[in-house]
């Protein structure tokens, strides 16, 4: 075999070989938690009486060139759309972030109109402020309560927020710094196109059965925040199991934009006591624990979710939170209007 004839086999074995790797591994478009993204999803704001809720933004692109329109190619316009939980309308305002800056807004100031709901920023062109492909974004939420004096709610957490990266595959043109504009549009379409998707599943994939352990002293308290893109209500299949694989499995309904439930409102089953039956006793000195999936059956509906856990043993408080889990690809269009 000659050197040409070699060169060719070679590479005839390696497309066939990225062909079955790209057969067997299929790339899934999904959002990050913490980023980096052209868009930040917060599941859960909270400005209630006694409650603080801290967004941070950083911009982690740090280029000083300079474009066209005079700005650099690190600064960026960031749009904040908040969403009311109970009526799903929206308040907007703009913060402005040049290259490597940060920024923590306190909602309550930020945003006066909703004590509590979602959160979306997205990235746009400072000068146009039309949407563009930055994914340089990363941020959180910390949220903050002290509604009485050694309530089990008091204390401090913190969750990452969702990084959707653009995709801009139709770009609709360019700034001045050469950025793709995602869509002339107002909607969000999480497609694959413009933004990538959302999850098809959220998972919590662990949690502290609620009430007190047979084994320990002490009580346990679990609140699943669960956001809805739909303005509509879906229907929720749920299905979880305890540390011994015991499934549990439930149907329910969850209103549009934000819900707050209880891990006994979601099932009675996902107590200390219920998760007992046919648990594994050896597992963290005997405390029920087990996991939960939840995915939407309305196609029109994508879930996100934020999970808060808190523990009250004698005076001692503790109180810790995060983010859902995502599996899978759901194309989901999230809209301003009515």
């Amino acid at each position: 075999m000659n050197a040409t004839s070699t060169l060719f086999a070679i590479f005839a074995r390696s497309a066939i070989f990225l062909l079955i790797l790209g057969a067997v591994s299929p790339s899934v478009a999904q959002p990050n938690l913490g980023g980096p993204g052209s868009v930040l999803i917060y599941p859960v704001f909270d400005a209630r009486p006694g409650i603080r809720t801290c967004i941070s933004v950083t911009n982690t692109n740090q280029s000083y060139v300079r474009c066209g329109h005079g700005f650099r190619e690190g600064d960026i316009c960031l749009f904040y759309y908040y969403f009311s939980a109970t009526t799903c309308t929206v308040f907007d305002r703009t913060e402005e972030l040049s290259p490597g800056d940060t920024v923590t807004v306190v909602v309550d100031q930020h945003n006066p109109n909703f004590v509590n709901g979602f959160l979306v920023i997205q990235a746009t062109d400072p000068a146009t402020q039309l949407p563009i492909d930055f994914d340089f974004l990363t941020g959180s939420a910390t949220i903050a309560s002290a509604t009485a004096q050694g309530a089990l709610d008091n204390g401090k957490w913190t969750y990452l927020a969702y990084a959707f990266e653009g995709i801009a595959a139709n770009p609709n043109g360019s700034d001045d710094c050469g950025r793709k504009i995602v869509t002339m549009t107002s909607n969000f379409n999480f497609d694959g196109t413009d933004y990538t998707t959302f999850p098809d599943e959220v998972i919590l994939e662990h949690f502290e059965g609620e009430g007190t352990p047979l084994t320990q002293p002490g009580n346990y308290k679990g609140t699943l925040y669960l956001m809805n893109s739909s303005r509509l209500t879906a229907n929720v299949s749920m299905a979880a199991w305890n540390n011994n694989s015991v499934p549990v499995t439930r149907n329910f309904s969850t209103s549009p934009c934000l819900e707050e439930y209880q891990l006994t409102d979601l099932s009675p089953a996902l107590t200390q006591v219920n998760l007992a039956v046919g648990y594994n006793p050896s597992e963290l000195r005997g405390i029920s624990t087990g996991w939960l999936r939840l995915n939407s059956t309305s196609p029109q509906a994508g879930l996100l979710g934020v999970y808060r856990e808190r523990l009250a043993a004698g005076a001692a408080r503790y109180i810790a939170g995060r983010a859902l889990s995502i599996r899978g690809s759901r194309a989901v269009t999230l809209t301003l209007g009515p």
